[in-house]
């Protein structure tokens, strides 16, 4: 009669799941290092963002304000050149 080892049998494969989760864990522990670096990348960049953002905003407000200026300049121009008597060649 043939002696069966259950346990023995249940262990050969047992162990060999074990060992394939353990791996399949290193790999999550792995994948998830990578995550956390990437946010860390996304929370970097969305800071450099923000700072260019407010000078970008900056810079709109002081291009607005010179065309504003120059408008106004102009327009003194236009005032001046009437008074003194010039007139506007492109008329």
């Amino acid at each position: 009669m043939a002696y069966i080892d259950v346990d023995k049998d249940i262990r050969y494969f047992t162990d060999r799941l074990e060992e394939r989760i353990d791996n399949r864990q290193e790999e999550v522990n792995a994948l998830m290092n990578d995550v956390d670096g990437l946010r860390d990348e996304i929370q970097e960049l969305v800071v450099v963002t923000n700072k260019h953002d407010v000078k970008l905003l900056s810079l709109s407000d002081k291009i607005d304000s010179a065309v504003v200026c120059i408008q106004t300049l102009n327009k003194m121009v236009e005032m001046i050149s009437k008074r003194v008597g010039l007139h506007d060649e492109s008329e």
